[in-house]
This record gives structure tokens, C-alpha cells and sequence, in this order.
């Protein structure tokens, strides 16, 4: 279905012309990046590890994202399509390596290379997107872009879990990485040439409290999601003995929580503001998680404690996506990039702590973390962080 029909006249005719493609390119891209989360214990017996093992190979490849500021200072200067073609394929490399590695360390890097390809893509698509579209409506196509996200997880990941179930993970990376070389020929073919920098100061962010605040904000933000992807998958095959099919069918379910989050911040973050809606869903967030920790809960409402705490994340992430770039208008890329390169930090030790926490203590050591981590988000959005004034 065309997405442009959800936009007006009044949006740039390019973004316009080509939002479905590049929204079906992140669909791609996320289900490859995200296969990791809830099949994390399948892979590790795969692998002949550890699920704390396969965390650490988390943690690593996140890790990588510490180039996200000078990759996005790249994007400013030589425009976003260049990033949106480089980010892909290197995440195809990567999906490829997944694909024929028997061995943890192969598996590695190709997550590290995963992970380079989808900071670096995702970040030229906010910039491209930025530079096509005043802040006022940006929350509207942020989030339909954003529900490609949701999709990731309503088709993608089951898909995935399907191919893994009658044949092998490997088997699953290989499909993923020929679809994703695919649509990267594709955008390269079809999207403008970038348009030139212009301005001496271009790629150079100024800094100030208001970004840095909003860049920690978001870090923690990432890491709270982080602590619950990548042990929900193990939890759920443990705690009610779930098969890898059948954690695909709640990542299913979970996903239409992910499309209603996405859904609202394109219906609401413009109206009410995308500050407004961050704190909204770090509210509906950490409740959720930290009932999954210490409820007990029973399989229907442990899949609707998830879907609420997916949900809720989706609601605030997506809503605080157009904020980093607004602050640092001569420089998006670089200010976002900074955002997933702290974020790279913070995600990595999540993965890491989560899995260990979860071998010690079950479920509650990676939903208070969780939890903590989003309480941190929203007290610095509630005490410091303001939307530009436009």
C-alpha cells in the first residue's frame, strides 16, 4: 500500500514519491538486525554457547555504533542516499558471514558488521527525512516510516523463526541478506543524487545542555529495550517451554503493540507535542516491564506485559526521533550519530548485564535494569529536555 497517500500536498515531492521504498528497505534492514533478540538462546545452541556468550557477541556488535558520530558527520557532508546505500550493504555482508559461520567469532563479526550497516543506514534515512520536512509534521512521517519496524516484527521475525524452525538460523540470514542486496540495488538506482552541502559549519554539532541531555535520554532509552530483546525469547522458551516457531508467533503478536505505538505518534506526537508523547510511553514502558519481573505471570499475560512494554517504547522512540535532529539543524547526522554512538555504549553493557542477570536471577534481574534505565529517559525529558521553538 502506498504511504504517500498519508501524506499532503504540502509534504516534498521526493519523500513523497519514494517514502513506501525506503520504509520497506527499513523493514528489511530491522528484521536482520533484530533476528538476534528473541532467537538469541536458539542461536547460542546453534553455536554451541552460552546464552551469556551470545550476549557478550551482543555487546559487541553494538558496540560498533561508536562510529555513529563520524559516519553521521559523512552523511551531512556528502548527503544521506550515499549512507543509505552504504549502510545496507554492509549489513548484507554481515547477514552473508551469519550465514555460512559455524563458529562464534565469525558469528561476531558479522554481528558487528550488522550493526555498523544499520546505525549508518538509519541515521542517512533520519537525514534524509530531516531535509525534506519541517519539524512541525516530522513526527507524522517519522512514524510511518517507523511502523516498518512494528512490520519487522508482525512478518519478519516469524518468517524467520519459521526458516529457522525446518531448516537453521543460517538458512534464515542468508534469505534476509538476498532480499536486503536486493532492495539496496534498487535504491541506488531509483533515489536522487543527494543534494551538496553547503556551509563550512555543516557536520559540526554545537554543543549545548539541551542536546546533550537529549542525547543521554536517548541512550538510556535504548538501553532499557535492550535489557528486555534480547532475554524475552530465552525467557519465554524457559519459563512455558516455547519452541523457536512458536516464539516467533509472540513476536507476532508483540509486533501489533510496536504497529499501535508507531501508529500514535503518527496520529498524535504532531498535535501534542513529541515531548509529551515520550514521557506517554516511558508511563505505559516501565509499569509493564516490571510486572513481567515480579508478577509471575501466566503465557497470555506475559505476551500482553510485553506487548505494552514494546509498545510503549515504540510510542517513545519514535516520537523522540525527530527531537536530536531539530536541536543541531546545520549537523542531524552528526547529532543523531552521537545519539547511537552513546547509545552503542549503553546498549552493549545492557546486553551483557541482561544475560548475565537473567542466568542469576531469571526475568527480574533484566526488567528492573529495564525499568531503570527508562526511569532515567524520563526524568531527563520531564526536567530538561524542551522541543525546539519553530
Amino acid at each position: 500500500m502506498p504511504l504517500r497517500r498519508f501524506l499532503s500536498d504540502e509534504h516534498d515531492d521526493e519523500l513523497r514519491q519514494h517514502l513506501t521504498r525506503l520504509t520497506f528497505a527499513r523493514f528489511l534492514t530491522g528484521t536482520a538486525y533484530r533476528f538476534i533478540g528473541p532467537f538469541a538462546g536458539v542461536i547460542a545452541t546453534g553455536l554451541g554457547v552460552s546464552l551469556s556468550t551470545v550476549g557478550v557477541a551482543i555487546g559487541a556488535g553494538d558496540l560498533t555504533g561508536l562510529a555513529g558520530p563520524l559516519a553521521g558527520a559523512q552523511i551531512d557532508r556528502r548527503g544521506p542516499r550515499a549512507g543509505l546505500v552504504v549502510g545496507a550493504s554492509v549489513l548484507v555482508g554481515g547477514a552473508v558471514i551469519a550465514a555460512v559461520t559455524r563458529s562464534l567469532m565469525p558469528f561476531a563479526v558479522a554481528l558487528i558488521l550488522m550493526s555498523i550497516g544499520k546505525v549508518t543506514f538509519d541515521n542517512a534515512m533520519t537525514s534524509w527525512v530531516s531535509s525534506r520536512t519541517p519539524y512541525e509534521t516530522r513526527g507524522r512521517v517519522i512514524g510511518l516510516i517507523e511502523l516498518s519496524w512494528a512490520v519487522s516484527t508482525i512478518v519478519g521475525l516469524p518468517l524467520m523463526g519459521v526458516i529457522t524452525g525446518f531448516s537453521s538460523f543460517r538458512v534464515a540470514y542468508g534469505v534476509i541478506a538476498v532480499g536486503i542486496a536486493l532492495v539496496t540495488v534498487h535504491l541506488a538506482r531509483r533515489l536522487p543524487r543527494d543534494r551538496p552541502a553547503v556551509g563550512s559549519e555543516r557536520g559540526r554539532v554545537a554543543w549545548n545542555g539541551q542536546t546533550v541531555a537529549a542525547i543521554v535520554a536517548f541512550a538510556f532509552m535504548a538501553a532499557a529495550i535492550v535489557s528486555m530483546f534480547v532475554t524475552f525469547g530465552a525467557w519465554l522458551q524457559d519459563e512455558f517451554g516455547l519452541s523457536s516457531k512458536a516464539i516467533g508467533g509472540a513476536a507476532f503478536l508483540i509486533g501489533f503493540a510496536e504497529l499501535a505505538g508507531s501508529s500514535a505518534t503518527a496520529t498524535f506526537a504532531d498535535r501534542i507535542g513529541k515531548r509529551r508523547t515520550v514521557l506517554a510511553g516511558a508511563a505505559l514502558f516501565a509499569p509493564a516491564t516490571l510486572l513481567i519481573g515480579l508478577a509471575e505471570p501466566s503465557l497470555p499475560m506475559a505476551i500482553a506485559l510485553l506487548g505494552l512494554c514494546f509498545g510503549g517504547f515504540e510510542l517513545a522512540i519514535v516520537s523522540f526521533i525527530p527531537i536530536i535532529p531539530s536541536l543541531q539543524p546545520q549537523a542531524p547526522g552528526a547529532a543523531f550519530g552521537f545519539a547511537g554512538g552513546v547509545s552503542t555504549v549503553l546498549r552493549a553493557m545492557s546486553a551483557v548485564l541482561a544475560t548475565r542477570a537473567y542466568e542469576h536471577w531469571g526475568i527480574v534481574g533484566p526488567t528492573v535494569l529495564s525499568a531503570t534505565c527508562m526511569a532515567v529517559t524520563a526524568s531527563l525529558v520531564f526536567l530538561v529536555v524542551r522541543e525546539p521553538e519553530r
